[in-house]
């Protein structure tokens, strides 16, 4: 199902989950699914999650697992891929995101807060 999945032409992420536990299930599906489809990669599925996939193969740290006694839960598996070439366009938009932020003058905290409290009053006054 997972190759199916990564099969058409215009997918650009594709999520794989499953409620188990089990190697064989989850790492060596997705170790599998990645050799024989090379416009796919692995990116990082919930990053602030602290327990990560089996390092049974090369990409193994950007997936999401649990331990039903350590996580309280079922125990479950995530995987994200996303297809290569959406990658590039999307560094290249984080790359003009920044140069573009670079380019914005830099507004003082005092300023910032000035702002927000005339706009709390302007609020205040429409409400009257």
């Amino acid at each position: 199902m997972l190759l199916h999945a990564l099969s058409f032409p215009k997918v650009k992420r594709v999520v794989y989950s499953t409620c188990s536990v089990h190697q064989q299930e989850n790492e060596d599906v997705v170790m599998k699914a990645l050799q024989k489809n090379s416009n796919f990669q692995l990116v990082n599925a919930f990053p602030t999650w602290p327990t990560r996939g089996f390092s049974t193969f090369n990409g193994g740290e950007f997936c999401v697992r649990t331990n039903p006694k350590e996580d309280h839960t079922i125990g479950f598996f995530v995987a994200l891929f996303e297809r290569k070439q959406n990658l590039d366009a999307s560094a290249n938009l984080k790359e003009n995101n920044l140069k573009r932020k670079a380019e914005e003058p830099v507004v003082s905290d005092d300023k910032k807060k000035k702002k927000k409290k005339k706009k709390n009053k302007s609020n205040k006054l429409e409400s009257v």
